[in-house]
């Protein structure tokens, strides 16, 4: 499934070959494991789920990176790509640390980009939850349930495929994004202030 969301001319993926490659995922997950998995994710204090301990950031650092509310939402300051495949207890940690440096950098100038590959634990569940929590609060691009398996065939060619993929919002609207910081991001686990680190 692809799915978007952003009003701004600069928050409209257009995508057509990802629209015909991409397929409904079929739901997996009860919806209560999808509920707390999504709480985890929006709320850092929420101990429904376990999640690596991350200890406060250091903000005074990093206040030079915040975008002034000021301007007009719209140019992207700050491209979030990810690959997602298998890592259900893992989305709590991650996924909250990306929206908790989010929130700090301004969500109305950064775009959150995920493609999930056909994850049978459920990953696509939650993600597609997540994208209908996020609503207009910042852009999303989310390609869920992509067939494409890293670990068939030649694995570095496959790899680049699903990494473009993440990308593809950048190459699409390249006036949107000419001073956007790209932060790439697997599936880790890291904190929030791991992200802004990378971004210093």
């Amino acid at each position: 499934m692809y799915a978007k969301s952003g009003q701004n001319r600069c928050h409209q993926l257009a995508a057509v070959d990802i629209l015909l490659i991409s397929t409904e995922p079929a739901t997996i997950l009860p919806p209560e494991t999808i509920f707390a998995h999504v709480q985890a994710i929006l709320h850092p204090d929420d101990q429904g789920l376990p999640r690596l301990e991350c200890p406060p950031p250091a903000l005074s650092r990093y206040g030079y990176l915040r975008v002034n509310h000021t301007l007009p939402a719209g140019d992207v300051h700050y491209f979030l790509a990810l690959n997602l495949r298998n890592c259900l207890p893992l989305l709590p940690t991650l996924l909250g640390s990306i929206i908790e440096a989010i929130r700090f950098l301004g969500p109305k100038h950064c775009s959150l980009s995920i493609v999930e590959g056909n994850s049978p634990d459920g990953t696509a569940d939650v993600l597609s939850a997540l994208r209908k929590e996020l609503g207009d609060w910042t852009t999303t691009n989310f390609v869920l349930s992509y067939d494409l398996n890293p670990l068939e065939g030649d694995r570095f060619p496959r790899l680049a495929q699903l990494r473009n993929l993440a990308l593809a919002p950048v190459k699409e609207h390249p006036d949107c994004h000419s001073n956007a910081t790209v932060v790439f991001i697997n599936d880790v686990a890291l904190c929030s202030e791991d992200i802004l680190e990378l971004v210093h």
